[in-house]
């Protein structure tokens, strides 16, 4: 059975969470830091808002996104798939459902950022669309690794 996405429930939020974490660590690791239990605090506040995403199989959860509402755009704010299901097209779909949402709400860009480190996902959104916009210190200020910030016209 292929993957299904849909809204995210309140009762997937423990499920999503052990999946961002998953998905997270390795990069987090990667950028000195290690994953923190406040980490995905908000995500509770992001499915109840309908702005969590999952990719999921039967009641698995195998992969996620959390989005961003502004005035004329929508961000992917946390692109995340488990392990074991990588390497399927589950981030590229989660991609191209945020495509969906936005061309329904009317909005023409989308926008999403990476540790600039991370040449795989550079690639990956670069292959999805996206294009290159500017490189800087990330929003958060939580490490100095540099990001690297792209926008999709729709």
């Amino acid at each position: 059975m292929p993957a299904v996405i849909r809204t995210a429930l309140p009762a997937e939020e423990q499920a999503a969470s052990a999946v961002l974490r998953e998905a997270f660590t390795p990069y987090a690791r990667a950028l000195g830091r290690e994953i923190t239990p406040e980490a995905f605090a908000r995500l509770a506040g992001a499915i109840a808002r309908g702005d969590v995403r999952v990719a999921v199989e039967g009641d698995a959860i195998l992969g996620l996104m959390t989005l961003k509402h502004d005035d004329g755009w929508l961000e992917v704010d946390q692109l995340a798939v488990a392990h074991a299901h990588q390497k399927r097209g589950i981030g590229r779909a989660l991609l191209a459902d945020a495509e969906t949402i936005a061309r329904a709400a009317g909005v023409a860009t989308l926008r999403l950022h990476t540790a600039a480190m991370f040449g795989h996902l550079l690639q990956l959104y670069a292959s999805a669309g996206y294009v290159e916009t500017h490189r800087a210190p990330p929003p958060h200020g939580a490490d100095a690794y540099p990001r690297v910030f792209f926008e999709k016209n729709l």
